[in-house]
């Protein structure tokens, strides 16, 4: 029988044990460098805490801008009765007074329901600030700092009858 150079003999005299247990000793030293560090870990988990610290505040900022575009529909619907009100009485506003728009909703024509039926503001969110009955000029606010309503956002939004507004 010619020897096999490829074949190695181990003492136990078993061909090709030595390359197994070869084998097998790289293939161990393999497996422990497979996987993640633990400062790689910690380096996704910071860098996922630096861009939730930077989401949340602005999706907390666009769900307030979405609860105050219902304060402005609130504010236009009363604008819009004021305004055929104040047509159909010479550009004048009779009757109309300083205080919450629920007092003179059901003159003017204002749905109470529309009012009623808003999610984050309440009938009483809603003023009539400075009004001059001769001259049909009003100035109205949404009030969402003094608001009932847990959920409504935090300001005051005034607004003219010319449509001028400010606030958030």
């Amino acid at each position: 029988m010619i020897p096999n150079p490829h074949i190695h003999f181990c003492e136990s005299g078993i061909p090709g044990s030595r390359r197994l247990t070869h084998t097998l000793r790289s293939h161990s030293r393999r497996s422990n460098t497979t996987g993640f560090t633990l400062v790689e870990l910690a380096i996704v988990i910071v860098i996922a805490g630096i861009l939730a610290a930077v989401a949340v505040p602005i999706y907390r900022g666009l769900i307030d801008d979405s609860k105050w575009s219902e304060a402005r529909v609130g504010m236009g619907a009363v604008r819009s009765a004021l305004d055929v009100y104040r047509a159909k009485n010479s550009g004048r506003l009779p009757g109309i007074a300083v205080g919450p728009v629920s007092n003179f909703a059901t003159l003017v024509g204002v749905d109470a329901n529309s009012l009623a039926n808003l999610r984050y503001f309440n009938n009483s969110d809603f003023t009539m600030i400075a009004v001059d009955t001769n001259t049909g000029t009003y100035t109205l606010q949404v009030d969402g700092q003094n608001s009932t309503n847990n959920e409504a956002p935090r300001g005051v939004i005034v607004m003219n009858e010319a449509g001028d507004e400010t606030g958030p």
